[in-house]
């Protein structure tokens, strides 16, 4: 399958990564990274540690529309989870948070964010593979939303990404942009789909189009809620935790068969 104008090849130049002010919370150390994007812009980046032990694996976050890196639901995840032992490190995607435009544009036909956005999260991989704490950990993606519309593209061109989370998230039917497009070239890798069962955005049939374009082999987590209202959002999370806690590690079982 040819990717159409996705960044086969992570764009050169170099990373400029640039740690700033830390802070230590409970069970957690958060960074302040900046790092050189795509499109030669400036990409903050937040990254949580665990204090005090080392880590035994590193996700990527991506947050939703008109969101940014430090939305509760990204950063709610990112402390609870770094302080069991799994780093995470959240980015604003182009035209959020710090690189915020006056409006956001159409996201599900956009090329061009597209391409910048798989650009600029290829180019954190390997920010996080310069960092010598970080440098041999497996690495997982966590995706909510818009984060999953670049997310899976995003995992079918970076073999560094050993398991992918996508939650609230669906088939487009966009052609080039459409995360169905590319999700049959990350079936040989563990991917969680997380919906709820009333989300107003992505339906059940949007749900099951993408679900079906892996092949039918990844899992499946549905719950009662809507897009942005969950029922007992802490077991969604530990079950995406888990997840990431069985395929992560060198000595977890394979993708789902």
């Amino acid at each position: 399958m040819t990717l159409p104008r996705l960044p086969l090849v992570e764009s050169e130049g170099p990373l400029d990564v640039r740690i700033g002010s830390a802070e230590e919370g409970l069970g957690y150390v958060l960074e302040d990274w900046t790092m050189r994007g795509a499109h030669d812009d400036t990409v903050p980046a937040d990254v949580y540690l665990p204090a005090g032990r080392e880590a035994w694996g590193v996700t990527v976050a991506l947050h939703g529309r008109r969101g940014h890196r430090r939305v509760p639901y990204v950063r709610g995840a990112a402390k609870r989870w770094s302080r069991d032992g799994l780093a995470v490190v959240a980015i604003d995607a182009p035209h959020h948070g710090e690189r915020a435009l006056d409006q956001v544009p159409d996201l599900a036909r956009n090329e061009s964010f597209l391409t910048q956005a798989v650009g600029d999260l290829r180019r954190l991989v390997s920010a996080i593979g310069s960092d010598p704490r970080l440098a041999d950990l497996p690495i997982g993606y966590l995706g909510f939303s818009m984060g999953v519309l670049v997310g899976v593209p995003f995992m079918a061109v970076e073999q560094r990404v050993r398991a992918g989370v996508f939650a609230v998230g669906g088939a487009t039917g966009t052609g080039t942009t459409d995360p169905a497009t590319y999700a049959p070239l990350i079936r040989d890798r563990p991917v969680l789909l997380v919906s709820a069962d009333r989300d107003e955005f992505f339906n059940r049939a949007s749900v099951t189009a993408l679900y079906e374009s892996f092949g039918g082999s990844q899992e499946l987590l549905q719950f009662p809620g809507s897009h942005g209202n969950w029922r007992h959002p802490g077991r969604r999370y530990r079950a995406m935790f888990d997840f990431f806690r069985a395929y992560l590690p060198d000595d977890g079982p394979q993708a789902p068969r």
